[in-house]
């Protein structure tokens, strides 16, 4: 699986990439990044939200805290793809259950 990591801390990166070992991990802290065509999963955090990933077809991670509720419903109801959320902090297990309600 591809995945493009859109998040600012470098903590939650490292966290992220050692629980998906598995995967192809691009990361960035940039939201304004061109969504590489063969991208198969985004996650990324809400305040680096942007357009072209509310646009995007690519089912899609949203990590939030539990005081943006209101930013995470508008992104939700905004998302052209398939978009499911974790509040930080998460464990790997909740990570892993939300990426698999995604392709299940």
């Amino acid at each position: 699986m591809k995945i493009l990591l859109i998040e600012y801390s470098p903590v939650i990166t490292n966290m992220i990439t050692n629980i998906l070992t598995e995967d192809n991990i691009v990361k960035t802290t940039n939201g304004n990044i061109d969504i590489p065509s063969n991208t198969d999963l985004i996650i990324f955090d809400l305040q680096l939200i942007t357009e072209n990933i509310l646009n995007s077809k690519i089912p899609s991670i949203l990590l939030c805290t539990g005081q943006d509720e209101i930013r995470r419903i508008y992104a939700l109801e905004k998302a052209t793809a398939k978009m499911n959320y974790v509040v930080k902090p998460f464990t790997g297990e909740q990570l892993k259950d939300k990426i698999n309600s995604l392709f299940n």
